[in-house]
């Protein structure tokens, strides 16, 4: 890389350099001619030994001149060799994505030809000092970013902020501004280091309530370290300031309040920030690189074609795609492939696709010939499916690589690596959609192709959100072709679940509907075409507006012109910053990883959580059966006289008796575990060998899901979620007390649906056949009508959004519902944008079997209403967007227009009833005893 920088920027050097080796040569031979053996007379011995002498004090003191020159020329290198020890130190940090990446290397000759692109890229002649070190500052920058820009290239636009940093640390520790301390207390952490993990700092200072325990540690931690010295004393002293500094849009480029009164450097802010604030890392790098990079890596790249501009005849393109039906899988790479195949060939067909992995598609021996005449041809021959190959023939690898010894980590090696991720930035899809415009596959106006864009990026960028936003691939078709074709490219087939389909439709309508312009409303999908769109009086230059418009779109962009909430962003940005610095992590050298405990360890571990669960099912038992006994005997459900209604005493009587039956199967199953961790032989039941097997890697065993409404989750939380259920269920029966209050949880039922559909037959047994309902109350039964009543009552929701709401005459009231990608206006009544990305509280809800009057309905003031759909929380705060996992739908008020809420997801849901407010008092002697040891174990 010196060599090169020298001959490119300095050939004068080069010529003295030269001209120095060789004259030094030559000095070197004469001399060794001189000391060499000769036969000569013995009358003349004496005077050629002097004559020898002579002339090697000489030629010695030449080459002493000589090594003087050049000791001097290696000093007018310094400035240059500088240069070459920024590129090198990049080149240094970029290796370590092999960490990471296995197949990603950084070759020589890839590094040559960066440099000679930094190098070509400056031009113009030096003629004062001054002008040479400005170009040698162009010259490192320029290097950067070669470097960065071709690993980009590589790697693909989703690895630019990876890049970006281990770029920016780079030119930190040039500047020998990074220490070897801060960059590992930076990431991994210094609670990694042997040193610092035994020797813990003793806790000064209280740790205020604002900050988790975790990063109390962490801070401790940092104490270690000189700068950060009574870290922890500012924080807790200057709580205020602290709070204010860190609600920054996660800047570490202003100064920090603290800790100590010399400033911190960047690098020392950006562990603060990364300490502090994880959940807004990635959005603190961007600023981190931005600032030291400058120009972002990916301003002038594209990324479809980059990678394929640097193949060689001799090496083959392994090309790296991600698994099927990951979102990042957009774009084909065989698109791209015939289109360099048809500019290098003018057009003409020179490109065949040969599958691998199955003889009978095609054998060996036909891909060794079109191997073969591909290359006598110098045609394109693409090798589909290469990781289903068993075994690479010798014959086919001997023509790829020149190699005798076949096994795929041969062809891995000596091929260049391609990682086929693309961008799912809203930004990125937009301008890649334009250049393939430009490049003539649309004959259209901007006018009718710039909607089309629109659609196509916004589909793309959500993707990126999941099931956040989106349920699942159906196998319904919908009735727009436009939306058919959508679906089939973004959501892997046809729409099945109802609300992805209105989402598909409300986007399809507000990037194609003809008047979706004239009406655009600001932060909406409308008011970014409307922006995008060129202006009439262009007809040339009209896509290269679109396209500069394009670039100068945020990264990431305005949740709401894409038809997001502030808060689904940022669970996006918090979901990124953990993934980058999970990268990070794998990346360093110094990384660490937790040491995983030995198989004796996690048994114990397992043993006391088994141990625990059991006690707590145990208490859980007694006294759901304590409820049992007393209703068998006439206590407790006999005393609620013929006022209680019968559908929904029921009702709960059947959860009451489903979750005895459950817990007593979920004992048997921890049961048989226990027994076989005692050394008992292992089980030979199916169910016993699933529920062993999934208790051990910490996941929820496949027979007890159907039993968790809210879909998978850890199932130490789903056991003691099952506590707090039973605790609700004695409560909602009122056993002891004459009236049980008709308020309920819906987190407390594993049947909701059957709740509101308890409460409908009590409504039509109520106005149709009183008499007959009157007969069933005396009636011992607990089971719902039979199904071939037609249910007359539909219900009715309202929010209550008084202070105290009542319970309705022939209703009920729902707490604990809370709103997510949207806020509850508690003075309009209504539904209203949110910023924040916590989920808002829903007042209580009335359901009333009963239509409400006229002067019960509250003022709507012309608010438009959107069909909340209602869904069940898991106790760590997961819920699946599933049509069969709506409960039920509310009719909600909303300041927000019906398509925004259906853009947005807007939905609510039941969270899991907190500890506290789980609380039974007991009510009757017998059941004290039961519900203290409940209360022990939950809490």
């Amino acid at each position: 890389m010196l060599w090169e920088i020298l001959c490119t920027e300095r050939p004068e050097l080069e010529t003295h350099w030269w001209d120095l080796t060789v004259r030094f040569l030559d000095s070197w031979e004469a001399a060794g001619d001189v000391e060499g053996p000769r036969r000569q007379k013995p009358a003349k011995f004496l005077r050629d030994v002097v004559r020898a002498q002579a002339e090697l004090c000489q030629l010695r003191a030449h080459l002493e001149d000589l090594e003087e020159l050049k000791l001097k020329e290696v000093a007018l290198w310094a400035p240059y060799r500088r240069v070459a020890w920024h590129g090198m130190t990049i080149i240094k940090a970029l290796n370590s994505l092999q960490n990471l990446l296995p197949l990603f290397r950084m070759s020589p000759e890839d590094c040559l030809a960066a440099t000679k692109r930094a190098l070509n890229s400056i031009k113009g002649e030096i003629h004062r000092r001054e002008e040479v070190t400005c170009r040698l500052l162009q010259l490192k920058r320029q290097l950067t970013h070669q470097l960065l820009g071709s690993t980009v290239a590589t790697l693909g636009l989703t690895r630019v902020p990876l890049v970006a940093v281990l770029g920016a640390l780079a030119l930190l520790r040039v500047a020998r501004k990074a220490p070897e301390l801060e960059r590992l207390a930076l990431w991994p952490g210094l609670a990694v280091s042997p040193s610092t993990g035994c020797e813990k700092p003793a806790p000064g200072v209280a740790r205020p309530a604002w900050l988790g325990l975790r990063t109390w540690q962490e801070c401790e931690m940092l104490e270690v370290l000189p700068p950060f010295a009574g870290l922890c004393a500012s924080l807790a002293g200057h709580a205020s300031v602290w709070q204010a500094y860190l609600s920054l849009s996660s800047s570490v480029l202003g100064p920090a309040p603290g800790p100590g009164a010399h400033p911190l450097s960047l690098l020392q802010k950006l562990i603060l920030w990364r300490v502090l604030r994880p959940e807004c890392l990635v959005s603190t790098l961007a600023t981190f690189t931005t600032s030291l990079l400058g120009r972002p890596l990916d301003e002038n790249l594209s990324a479809h074609t980059i990678p394929f501009e640097h193949t060689q005849s001799t090496q083959p393109i392994l090309i790296l795609l991600p698994p099927p039906g990951h979102p990042t899988a957009t774009l084909h790479h065989l698109t791209v492939i015939q289109k360099l195949a048809a500019r290098h060939k003018q057009g003409k067909k020179h490109l065949k696709v040969i599958a691998l992995g199955s003889e009978t598609w095609d054998p060996v021996s036909i891909v060794i010939s079109s191997l073969h005449k591909a290359m006598l041809r110098g045609e394109w021959l693409v090798l589909e499916n290469c990781h289903l190959m068993p075994h690479w023939p010798k014959e086919l690898l001997q023509p790829l690589l020149g190699l005798l010894d076949g096994a795929k980590a041969v062809l891995t090696q000596h091929s260049m690596p391609v990682f086929w991720d693309q961008s799912l930035e809203l930004g990125h899809v937009l301008v890649d959609n334009m250049e393939l415009v430009q490049q003539g596959f649309s004959v259209q106006p901007p006018s009718r192709v710039l909607p089309l864009l629109l659609l196509h990026g916004l589909l793309l960028h959500r993707q990126l959100y999941g099931m956040k936003l989106q349920a699942h691939r159906g196998h319904c078709n919908p009735s727009v072709a436009m939306r058919e074709l959508a679906a089939s490219v973004f959501y892997g087939g046809p729409v099945g679940d109802d609300k992805d389909r209105e989402v598909l439709i409300s986007l399809t309508r507000a990037c194609l509907s003809s008047s979706s312009g004239n009406e655009a409303q600001p932060h909406t999908p409308q008011y970014l075409l409307a922006t995008l769109m060129p202006s009439p009086e262009l007809e040339l230059d009209a896509l290269e507006e679109c396209k500069a418009e394009m670039h100068l779109l945020p990264s990431p962009p305005e949740p709401r012109i894409c038809g997001l909430s502030v808060g689904s962003q940022t669970w996006l940005l918090r979901r990124q910053s953990r993934a980058i610095l999970s990268a990070l992590q794998r990346c360093s050298p110094t990384w660490v990883p937790a040491a995983r405990g030995t198989s004796r360890r996690a048994e114990t571990r397992l043993r006391q959580r088994l141990a625990q669960a059991k006690r707590r099912l145990e208490s859980l038992q007694a006294q759901l059966t304590e409820t049992t006994r007393q209703e068998e005997s006439g206590v407790g459900f006999g005393e609620l006289g013929l006022s209680a209604p019968l559908p929904l005493e029921g009702f709960l009587k059947m959860e009451v008796l489903e979750l005895s039956q459950l817990v007593g199967a979920l004992q048997r199953d921890l049961d048989c575990l226990l027994q076989q961790l005692k050394g008992a032989p292992p089980c030979a039941a199916r169910r016993c060998a699933a529920v062993a097997q999934a208790l051990w890697t910490g996941r929820l065993p496949p027979p007890w899901r159907p039993h968790a409404p809210a879909g998978p989750q850890p199932p130490w939380h789903w056991l003691r979620q099952l506590s707090r259920r039973g605790q609700l269920l004695v409560r909602y029966l009122g056993v002891g007390t004459q009236v049980p209050e008709r308020i309920f949880h819906l987190s407390a039922f594993c049947h909701p649906r059957r709740l509101l559909l308890s409460l409908r037959w009590e409504a039509t047994f109520t106005v149709v056949a009183p008499t007959s309902f009157l007969a069933c109350k005396v009636s011992s039964s607990s089971q719902l009508p039979h199904k071939r009543q037609e249910l007359i009552s539909p219900l009715h929701f309202q929010v209550a959004n008084s202070p105290h709401p009542t319970v309705p005459e022939m209703g009920l009231l729902l707490i604990g519902l809370q709103l997510h990608n949207a806020k509850w206006d508690p003075v309009a009544g209504a539904l209203q944008d949110s910023s924040s990305s916590q989920p808002s509280p829903l007042p209580p809800v009335s359901v009333s079997a009963q239509a409400l009057g006229a002067n019960d309905l509250p003022p709507r003031g012309g608010l438009a209403v959107y069909s909340c759909p209602v869904y069940l929380e898991g106790p760590l705060g997961t819920t699946r967007l599933h049509r069969r996992k709506v409960v039920m739908h509310l009719p909600l008020p909303t300041k927000l227009s019906p398509a925004t809420c259906i853009q947005r997801r807007v939905h609510s849901r039941a969270a899991p009833e907190p500890r506290s407010n789980a609380c039974l008092r007991p009510s009757r002697p017998g059941q004290t005893k039961a519900v203290e040891a409940l209360g022990e174990q939950t809490d």
